[in-house]
């Protein structure tokens, strides 16, 4: 009788320290969280290549090195190679050295007041930049998503293993896209339906 006693008690026991020591043991392990990186001031755009396996890559610190930090509002097309091991900024210097091509894109976007076809040539009154917009873009492997600043400009930047110049670069409103060559791109005019 005094054995089955002393049994039941260590069950009653049992029962409540092992939901106890589970508990415990998962309130030490470490959970990763995920914060999402504050708004760059030049509201550029990023590619979004990198994996979680891939090194953090200095994006800015890269275009100021290769001098390519030029103002958001000198438009077009801009690239130079570089090697990896080099530049440094998230790249390491001694495994797996390789050109890659670091491109920034700049570009104005501006709404005329018509749609379609236009006869009559289209003046700087009839156009209105397409202010603190959230666009999508993709050129060929990279997307991303940017805003526009207050005059329409806008800013893309990719590394990539090749050059991007004649690839077709998309941009995309949530009603509407254009489909150019990458080295093309400078000032956009796009119709109405994109202003409102």
């Amino acid at each position: 009788m005094k054995l089955k006693m002393t049994a039941n008690l260590m069950i009653k026991k049992c029962t409540v320290l092992i939901p106890l020591i589970f508990l415990l043991a998962c309130e030490s392990v470490p959970v990763k969280t995920y914060q999402e990186p504050e708004p760059n001031k030049k509201r550029q755009s990023m590619s979004k290549q990198n994996t979680s396996s891939e090194p953090q890559i200095d994006y800015p610190s890269i275009q100021r090195l290769l001098g390519l930090d030029r103002n958001i509002s000198s438009l077009g097309y801009a690239e130079k190679v570089f090697n990896t091991c080099e530049v440094g900024f998230g790249y390491p210097s001694n495994e797996s050295c390789m050109k890659k091509v670091f491109v920034v894109i700049h570009f104005k976007l501006m709404c005329r007041d018509s749609e379609g076809t236009v006869v009559r040539q289209i003046s700087e009154d009839d156009l209105v930049p397409l202010a603190n917009r959230d666009l999508t873009w993709s050129l060929k492997n990279a997307n991303g998503i940017l805003r526009t600043d207050y005059n329409g400009n806008a800013q893309v930047v990719v590394i990539s293993p090749q050059s991007q110049k004649t690839e077709r670069f998309r941009i995309s409103s949530p009603k509407d896209f254009l489909l150019l060559r990458a080295g093309d791109i400078q000032r956009l005019i796009v119709p109405s339906n994109w202003c409102n």
